[in-house]
Order: C-alpha cells, then structure tokens, then sequence
C-alpha cells in the first residue's frame, strides 16, 4: 500500500476522503485507464487507510505557554 501511495504522491495524485468517499484529483494527463482501475480495485483499502486518520488529532502534543521553552 504504502509503494502506491508514494506513486500516486510522486505523480501529484491526491487521494481524499469526502464523506466517507473516496475522492481522487490529479493533473490533467498524469492518469490512465489502467491506473484508474487500480485505484478502484484497491478503493476499500484506500479508504480504510484514510479514514485512520484522525483528523482532530494531533502527533505533536501541545503544551502550557511559557516565556521560555528548555531545549
């Protein structure tokens, strides 16, 4: 999964969820037929991947201000 989705980003294929639908944009020639069936025969895995995402959260926890942070 993770090879097709380096592929798809390395040829400017954006692939989103837009209630709960898979959504797919990408510059005008940068997609074949054969790709689009991919994408389609893969479509379940695709969203199951991004609906793991929590949207709301956060990798990076945030923390109190402060004046100063220790490094």
């Amino acid at each position: 999964m993770r090879v097709f989705l380096s592929f798809l980003r390395e040829n400017n294929i954006r692939l989103s969820l837009l209630d709960g639908e898979l959504s797919v944009k990408f510059p005008k020639g940068k997609i074949n037929e054969s790709l689009i069936k991919e994408i389609k025969s893969k479509k379940a895995d695709l969203i199951s991947y991004l609906s793991s995402f929590d949207k709301n959260e956060s990798s990076i926890p945030v923390i109190n201000a402060s004046e100063s942070y220790v490094m």
